[in-house]
């Protein structure tokens, strides 16, 4: 219960920047998906750019959250490396 009073604290305050030239790409590109009629590559382009704000453009937050604990940064590596790998499987898979 402590730990997660601690993260409720630790994110309240925080602001997650997230470039906005970025997310007009993202948009762009996934109007684009929708109007050609490719809704699993705009599904896939949407977990992905969430997956990327979230873990990669904030690193250095996560980081700091961790307080540079092994166990945390581990824990933080392999979420970043299955999420990446689950997207790739789902890109290749036939059906849905």
């Amino acid at each position: 219960m402590e730990f997660i009073t601690n993260f409720i604290h630790a994110t309240s305050d925080q602001y997650f920047s997230i470039p906005i030239w970025q997310i007009v790409i993202i948009v762009l590109l996934s109007i684009w998906c929708l109007f050609s009629g490719r809704f699993k590559s705009g599904l896939i382009l949407s977990y992905f750019s969430i997956c990327y704000w979230g873990l990669v453009v904030n690193r250095p937050f996560w980081v700091d959250f961790f307080g540079g604990q092994i166990l945390g940064l581990t824990a933080y590596v392999l979420t970043v490396a299955t999420l990446f790998l689950l997207g790739l499987l789902s890109y290749f898979q036939e059906s849905y």
